[in-house]
């Protein structure tokens, strides 16, 4: 998925300068290196969306299974969020450090936190367009009431026109409130779909622990068994 990005003079230029602008535990030498953990990722991800990083649970490492663990969690519990992801290969190549893959992640990386946070703004803004409607309206009727000492054409045409008058003020407060209704009943749809996916990938990392313990019960009962098959030849040779 990410390999498919053009990594140009000019886009890679473009992308370190964006790089440099964000504040990171370490200074940038050798970019494969240096991001190789997750760490850095998660540091770049957490200073644009922080709600959907805890830096904690991510920790400089040397070990193979730690970065891959690192970059899991990522792939996991902030990649999809952003609408992506990356492979298990694409993190085995992260990992062993080999060159351009990093790269390529981080811009798409790039692009979708820029998509991410447009959609965010819509979101924040949407709310405000739909009840519009329903402050106006009271306004919109309260001329009709404070004006006792309007002149007598405004009154002869009331006279004339409070069926239609009337049904537009209602109109409004109505629609203002089946809007409010709408947008918290998304914002609540919303929050269970958030929800639920922090739910499957909770699930899938004790899923991913489970298994890593499975081998290494399997590892330890085939350390047992042929230490128990020495023991046992040389008790006959004695």
């Amino acid at each position: 998925m990410a390999q498919d990005l053009d990594l140009d003079p000019t886009t890679l230029r473009d992308l370190y300068k964006w790089i440099d602008t964000i504040p990171l535990s370490r200074p940038k030498k050798n970019i494969s290196r240096d991001f190789s953990d997750g760490v850095l990722m998660s540091e770049v991800i957490n200073h644009f969306t922080p709600h959907l990083v805890e830096l904690h649970n991510y920790s400089t490492s040397n070990s193979v299974d730690k970065k891959e663990y690192n970059w899991n969690t990522l792939n996991q519990k902030c990649f999809r969020r952003l609408g992506f992801s990356i492979t298990d290969t694409d993190i085995k190549m992260i990992v062993a450090n080999q060159r351009g893959v990093i790269e390529r992640i981080l811009i798409l990386a790039r692009d979708k936190l820029a998509l991410y946070q447009e959609r965010q703004s819509r979101g924040g803004n949407s709310p405000g367009r739909r009840l519009s409607p329903g402050r106006r309206s009271p306004r919109g009727r309260s001329p009709g009431r404070g004006g006792k000492r309007g002149a007598s054409p405004p009154r002869s045409k009331s006279r004339a026109s409070p069926p239609r008058g009337n049904s537009p003020g209602r109109g409004r407060p109505a629609d203002g409130k089946a809007s409010i209704s709408g947008g918290r009943m998304q914002a609540q749809m919303e929050q269970k779909d958030i929800i639920i996916q922090d739910l499957r990938e909770t699930v899938d990392i004790l899923q991913n622990k489970v298994k890593k313990l499975e081998q290494l019960m399997f590892l330890k009962n085939e350390k047992i068994k042929s230490l128990t098959s020495k023991l046992d030849q040389m008790s006959f040779q004695s």
